[in-house]
């Protein structure tokens, strides 16, 4: 969910509201605009972090709050 919301987001440049409906409603997304990040989270389950990488498009990352 993080890495297609960040594509969404930052690749395809469409607003947050149009990216909301990529992921599923029992994941949690969070964004830093300044880092150009989407944080996705299923709580007690899992989290991810994707980062939009210059010429490589939104990458997989740690999480780290």
């Amino acid at each position: 969910s993080a890495r297609l919301t960040c594509t969404c987001r930052y690749v395809a440049n469409r607003s947050s509201a149009d990216c909301r409906g990529v992921a599923s409603r029992l994941v949690w997304l969070s964004e830093d605009p300044s880092g150009r990040a989407i944080a996705a989270r299923v709580p007690l389950l899992a989290s991810e972090r994707a980062t939009l990488k210059e010429g490589a498009g939104c990458q997989l990352g740690a999480w780290k709050e």
